[in-house]
């Protein structure tokens, strides 16, 4: 029990301290959606390992720390650029109702699918890793619209 909490501590220390590198990375290059593609695979990998077990669990969970960094970041400064100035607080109303809605069912629904599967966390962490490879195809395809709108301007 002591250690499931220190692994989970490793994944939201991690971004307490490089969020802030990260939004600076951001600002200075406008890497916004390299950066979110980069902590995705980050993320989808440290899931898989994660799922392995071994004697390297705390790597994966710094690491897994590391490919969220980037993710709240990215959330936030891409906010304005799809909000109207007048709608700004229904969007981060949003966002708020989405993460308390992620925080409330997670652990819910991990708890379920536990119950359901005599205690199996491998399937957990792949549903993750899933997860996260749904959002690389879909920043994906979100950078091919974004050519496909430049190149007939």
């Amino acid at each position: 029990m002591q250690r499931a909490g220190l692994l989970t501590s490793f994944i939201m220390f991690v971004p307490i301290f490089l969020s802030p590198l990260v939004g600076i990375v951001m600002d200075k290059t406008g890497w916004k959606k390299r950066l979110i593609l980069i902590g995705t695979i980050i993320s989808a990998i440290s899931y898989l390992m994660i799922s392995r077990g071994g004697s390297f669990l705390p790597l994966w969970a710094i690491a897994l720390g590391v490919g969220f960094s980037p993710m709240p970041v990215f959330i936030f400064t891409h906010l304005p650029e799809i909000v109207k100035p007048h709608q700004m607080g229904m969007g981060l109303g949003v966002l708020t109702m989405s993460s308390n809605l992620g925080i409330a069912i997670g652990p819910a629904s991990l708890g379920f699918l536990l119950d359901k599967t005599g205690g199996n966390f491998n399937l957990g962490f792949i549903f993750l890793s899933l997860v996260s490879l749904i959002i690389i195809f879909i920043l994906g395809r979100l950078n091919k619209k974004e050519k496909l709108k430049l190149s007939s301007c």
